[in-house]
């Protein structure tokens, strides 16, 4: 089979990308949308190229010819305009270009929990009202919208996989955990003695990247009659942590006090969240399987190391 994945150097690409590695799936073969000169990479072939050029990427698809697309690129902060343009208006270039080379690849496209907003303290199915509070949500709603549309228009095969929030090593600190891991870093150090937090009491579902990506490839492994015409699985670990709960997981894991400060809330915050994810254990296999305390563990480990 036939692989192509955009977004193959980001976070959730390299991961990916590992994983692909460790299972040794020899039997395929993994194209990956690069748009500079990468350090050769014995794990895919580089292909050169941006989903903002739509000639291009019909270009590249005509000549890959993918029997499956994982669609891992976008853009998780910036304008409305740029988020418009990176999540959505690159989403419809790749679709259409796959149809337009005469393609019908089965398209894993990877969306997100902040498409659900705010829903209460239970668990969100996939099959909940979608009312995104950021404009990233927005972008990634709409990115959902479009893909569905293409789906019905031109009968790409597709599943979209709403991600909850990502942990894992190599994060960096835009994030809230890799924010509380990098600055933790510090304090074990002694380059500061605080730690500066937003929404001590706001509560997310995090899941480990690496766990994120095994459910990505199992189901880019299954045949596409198995989805029916689309589907949605959310992929998240099924329980919240709230911030201030993963700060004394890493005070733990650091064996120094965080004394931390509070400098405000979240953007867009969102009390509670947690993703009912019975759907894709049961019509896939896939369960989480790295507690939180190992995904810290891991993320302050590395983040010792690089710093």
């Amino acid at each position: 089979m036939r692989i192509f994945i955009t977004g193959i150097t980001g976070f959730s690409g390299q991961a990916l990308l590992s994983h692909i590695r460790e299972q040794g799936s020899v039997s395929h073969e993994i194209f990956g949308l690069v748009r500079k000169e990468t350090v050769p990479d014995p794990g895919y072939h580089p292909v050169h190229g941006d989903l903002s050029d739509r000639c291009r990427m019909q270009e590249i698809l005509s000549e890959v010819r993918p029997d499956c697309i994982l669609h891992l690129a976008g853009s998780i902060r910036g304008t409305l305009s740029g988020l418009l343009s990176s999540n959505v208006c690159n989403t419809e270039n790749l679709l259409y270009s796959a149809v337009e080379s005469g393609l019908s690849p089965f398209i894993v496209a990877i969306g997100s929990a902040a498409e659900y907003g705010y829903q209460g303290t239970d668990p969100i199915p996939e099959n909940a009202p979608v009312s995104p509070v950021s404009i990233y949500g927005i972008t990634k709603a709409a990115q959902t919208s479009v893909s569905v549309y293409y789906c019905r228009k031109a009968g790409l095969p597709l599943c979209i996989v709403r991600t909850f929030n990502l942990i894992g090593p190599g994060q960096t600190p835009a994030n809230v955990c890799g924010s509380i891991v990098h600055q933790m870093v510090k304090r074990k150090r002694g380059l500061t003695d605080r730690v500066c937090l937003q929404g001590s009491d706001s509560s997310r579902d995090y899941i480990d990247v690496r766990d994120a990506v095994r459910a990505y490839w199992m189901l880019a492994q299954k045949p596409r009659e198995y989805f029916g015409q689309h589907e949605i699985f959310n992929v998240g670990s099924g329980r919240s942590y709230s911030v201030s709960e993963i700060v004394a997981i890493v005070e733990e894991i650091a064996g120094v006090p965080a004394n931390c400060i509070l400098a405000g809330e979240l953007p867009d915050f969102i009390p509670d969240q947690i993703g009912d994810i019975r759907k894709i254990t049961r019509d896939v296999g896939w369960t989480p399987a790295i507690p939180m305390q190992t995904s810290l563990a891991d993320m302050f480990h590395h983040a010792m190391m690089q710093e």
